[in-house]
């Protein structure tokens, strides 16, 4: 009899994966640790030991698509909003999650529920930072340009269905990105 050892981070790994597609799939108050343990192939105790409860797993699990944002952000070009832009559609296999999570989110974290604003701030600041030093000559709030831009960026991802009946494409093709990269072109020419 073998005996098998243990992998504390491929566990994590292995529950946060599921978490991702429980998450994503009934929202916050429709997901159900029983099925995210049945989908990570893991014992109950082991989402309690690594996470605390519930809450501990989605706050971790936003934690992580929150890093996959701020990498894309930390390699942004810094020196036109269409390339930083154009950057950020490019990027949308790698923030799609960090999306579809949010809208779970959002209404936790006006409750009180889940209290994330400040990692949130903090993510997003870079990004302000930038847009304050571009914008600098126009009479644009950088924060309002960043929103814009992420309502641009985020819209084919939150909205799959009514994207790809508009365009014919799905969000994630790169047919899809080329078109919406020209649309966005001409927008900030």
């Amino acid at each position: 009899m073998t005996k098998q050892t243990r992998n504390p981070q491929e566990t994590q790994s292995r529950i946060l994966k599921a978490a991702l597609e429980e998450f994503s799939a009934h929202g916050f108050h429709g997901a159900r640790v029983d099925r995210i343990v049945k989908a990570a192939e893991v014992n109950k105790r082991m989402v309690y030991h690594y996470f605390d409860d519930k809450e501990g797993l989605f706050k971790a699990l936003m934690k992580k698509e929150l890093d996959k944002i701020y990498q894309v952000s930390k390699d942004e070009p810094t020196n036109s909003l269409l390339d930083m832009s154009l950057h950020w559609l490019e990027n949308i296999n790698k923030t799609k999650d960090y999306f579809k999570l949010y809208l779970s989110a959002e209404s936790l974290m006006n409750s009180g529920e889940i209290a994330l604003d400040d990692e949130h701030k903090d993510n997003f600041s870079y990004s302000i930072d930038v847009y304050t030093k571009l914008l600098k000559d126009e009479d644009v709030d950088p924060k309002f340009f960043l929103l814009a831009m992420l309502s641009i960026t985020s819209i084919p991802i939150l909205l799959p269905k009514m994207t790809e009946i508009i365009t014919g494409k799905k969000s994630e093709s790169q047919d899809f990105k080329d078109e919406y990269a020209k649309v966005i072109s001409y927008l900030l020419k």
